[in-house]
């Protein structure tokens, strides 16, 4: 793909809870009404680069990932470096293990898919993926412009009720050794979100720090919820010592009102999760 290109992936994974048994790969979206009797305005929202399931020490252990996320109470939360049927991790369907472990409704955005790795097993993919309280609506993945022979990377959206209304959430992974394709990336995050003016929730590891370009050109359509509401210890990455804050949460027309990163289990992924409470701003 060249570098100025971006596409929309149609084939979309969905799960809700309890679907580990009865996953099913679907094409399009499928429509599912917002309670109108219900509006919530009040959400925990999170976001955690899982390190497909592996801590620190490269164990893999996805009950220690599910037990933060739990422990957190989210109402939706985007993961980054997420499998499914690989080696490595295996062979878990990973989205579909922590829809069904926490359940939530789960979608995932394949940014890599690879040969399978062992007979009779489906493709490896590789890619992030969004866990809901709440039905997902609509979703969509969309690979955003890349360099050569680099990693796939894209932007996984999904819509939730929220309100009388609905909300888009979405999660992501830059590209981790090239300011200039990560500018990129981050230009046509801010495009496609334009594109759709309801309140929105973005999530990821941007593998660039605050005061960065890439944080700037996302700063013009967003506002970093831990500039806004953050408390503690900002960084998020290497665990052992963090001294960078790279996994960030973003907002449009939701104010946060407590942004925390999370230390209670410090090496359960080689990323500190952070996550934080956000009111749905009233429309004028």
């Amino acid at each position: 793909m060249s570098s100025n290109t971006t596409s929309t992936v149609s084939r979309r994974v969905v799960l809700t809870a309890g679907a580990a048994s009865t996953l099913a790969l679907t094409f399009g979206s499928t429509a599912v009404a917002a309670d109108s009797q219900h509006p919530k305005r009040h959400f925990r929202f999170g976001s955690f680069n899982i390190h497909h399931g592996a801590d620190a020490d490269q164990t893999v252990d996805f009950e220690r990932i599910a037990r933060i996320i739990e422990r957190l109470r989210l109402d939706a939360v985007g993961l980054q470096e997420v499998d499914r049927f690989f080696a490595r991790s295996d062979f878990v369907d990973q989205p579909a293990w922590f829809a069904d472990r926490l359940n939530m409704s789960a979608v995932f955005g394949a940014n890599l898919v690879d040969a399978p790795q062992g007979p009779g097993r489906p493709n490896a993919e590789f890619g992030t993926a969004i866990l809901s309280k709440a039905p997902i609506i609509e979703w969509e993945n969309t690979l955003l412009p890349r360099k050569g022979d680099h990693e796939q990377r894209g932007l996984l959206r999904a819509r939730i009720p929220a309100g009388h209304g609905e909300m888009d959430f979405y999660t992501t992974h830059l590209q981790h050794d090239d300011t200039d394709e990560r500018e990129q990336q981050a230009r046509t995050i801010v495009e496609l979100a334009r594109d759709r003016r309801e309140p929105c929730i973005l999530t990821g590891d941007l593998n660039d720090e605050p005061g960065s370009s890439t944080h700037e050109i996302l700063a013009d359509e967003f506002d970093d919820a831990w500039l806004k509401a953050g408390r503690g210890d900002e960084n998020t990455f290497p665990v052992e010592s963090p001294t960078k804050r790279i996994d960030y949460i973003w907002s449009r027309g939701v104010r946060p009102v407590s942004v925390r990163v999370d230390h209670h289990d410090p090496t359960a992924s080689d990323h500190l999760p952070v996550a934080g409470r956000f009111v749905l701003k009233r429309r004028a």
